[in-house]
């Protein structure tokens, strides 16, 4: 288990973990992400590759001593191997906040031009 707090040390108030990789024996990883889905609503799974999940779990007021308590607990029952948690660091706050505001501006002109000429604002 791995834990890196960049973010924290530097004072920022952050509610983005990183549960960096999920790693699995068999059987299967559905049971693992219906624990997860169910335990952190509203979190993403990044990637799923051979029995490895990477989820972010973005939950204001979440502790680590929570996350760790759950995961630890059906560690045995979900055939946890290893893995670790992670604080998202600015650059990846930033990378992200940037990232949807560009998915927005090409949903955006998508959009437009959809429309007929004389129907697009100008």
């Amino acid at each position: 288990t791995v834990i890196r707090t960049s973010a924290n040390e530097n004072g920022i108030d952050n509610d983005a973990y990183e549960l960096d990789p999920l790693a699995l024996g068999p059987p299967s990883t559905e049971e693992a992400e219906a624990f997860i889905k169910e335990t952190f609503p509203g979190s993403e799974l990044l990637e799923s590759r051979q029995g490895q999940l990477h989820y972010n779990i973005n939950i204001p007021d979440l502790t680590w001593s929570t996350l760790f308590r759950e995961v630890e607990g059906q560690r045995k029952r979900l055939n946890i191997v290893d893995y670790s948690v992670t604080q998202a660091t600015l650059e990846e706050v930033f990378v992200n906040f940037a990232s949807a505001q560009f998915d927005d501006a090409e949903k955006a002109e998508e959009e437009s031009k959809k429309k007929k000429w004389w129907q697009r604002k100008k």
